[in-house]
């Protein structure tokens, strides 16, 4: 019914730019971490990256923290220094380091303030 919604009002298109423009943190990790791991999950990426346990991501809620995690983690380079909860807190400071990271691998729909500001 979506799809069809989009396709009838012509904004299909544009909302498949937005979904491929939303980060596309797959080719950041497979970058960072060609050497050591041969699959790029959530899970494995949680694991290896953040040294959390055994997290089910069977939700978008849980999915999302942990996605940015190891975003996060990805963007500080290679500090191993991280504990598994506390990272959030660790980058709050580190956020346009962060965005200088992910705007090479983001496709964005339009271009906003935010990424003239940021340079992306």
């Amino acid at each position: 019914m979506l799809l069809e919604s989009l396709r009838r009002y012509q904004m299909l298109e544009r909302f498949s730019k937005v979904v491929k423009g939303f980060a596309n943190g797959f080719n950041k990790a497979q970058m960072k971490c060609a050497n050591t791991i041969k699959s790029f999950n959530l899970h494995l990426m949680s694991k290896m990256l953040l040294n959390r346990g055994a997290e089910h991501f069977n939700s978008a809620v849980d999915r999302a923290p942990a996605s940015f995690d190891i975003a996060a983690h990805l963007a500080q380079e290679e500090r191993t220094d991280l504990a598994g909860e506390e990272v959030a807190k660790e980058y709050a400071d580190n956020e346009f380091n962060l965005i200088d990271v992910v705007c090479p691998y983001v496709n964005p729909a339009r271009r906003t303030n935010f990424m003239t500001r940021n340079n992306c």
